[in-house]
């Protein structure tokens, strides 16, 4: 049986804001990147009582800060359909979240390199080719893409995230690590 990975991303804005400041001038200016969020679990977990976010993102994003020297603000919570606007808005810098790649975001957003995948296992007839070929959006670079990209790759390839994946893991597989080459659990 096939099944397909859906990789996570950290949605980055390349939307120019109203003033001529562009969200990286601003993060590089201030040292704080704002983060908008969508809190789920194992992603953004946020304790009721203490309001202390926890989970997948916020270890990653921590990390991210660390590497980067900068703080991680987590500015606004938002729901799937408001995070364009926020960052279209200037209210956040980065869509600190597990998310789908998907073209309706992708023609405002730019999405950073893959944390981890979620597996997806459709099941369709053995004559039902619909889904044999993948797609993908190619996207240009930019400075603040560049940057958080690099502070995940040393969090991929350091091992750090393999750790923070096996902190917040439901069950063996049930998030599956970057690697290349990629095998699919048996």
């Amino acid at each position: 049986m096939r099944f397909f990975l859906i990789s996570l991303f950290v949605l980055l804005s390349f939307v120019a804001q109203a003033s001529a400041e562009t969200s990286y001038e601003r993060v590089m200016r201030t040292g704080v990147l704002r983060c908008g969020y969508i809190p789920y679990a194992p992603a953004v977990i946020i304790d009721p009582n203490t309001k202390r976010f926890s989970g997948l993102i916020p270890e990653v994003m921590a990390e991210a800060g660390r590497l980067l020297d900068l703080k991680i603000e987590w500015t606004e919570e938002l729901g799937f359909g408001t995070t364009v606007d926020a960052l279209k808005g200037g209210r956040v810098d980065a869509i600190c979240i597990g998310f789908w790649e998907n073209p309706a975001e992708g023609r405002h957003v730019f999405f950073s390199r893959p944390m981890y995948y979620s597996p997806v296992y459709p099941y369709v007839r053995a004559n039902d080719h619909r889904f044999d070929k993948d797609v993908g959006l190619p996207m240009d670079d930019i400075r603040l893409k560049s940057m958080v990209d690099a502070a995940l790759s040393q969090i991929v390839n350091s091992g750090h995230m393999d750790k923070v994946i096996t902190k917040y893991e439901k069950y063996p597989g049930s998030l599956l690590r970057v690697a290349k080459p990629y095998e699919a659990p048996k």
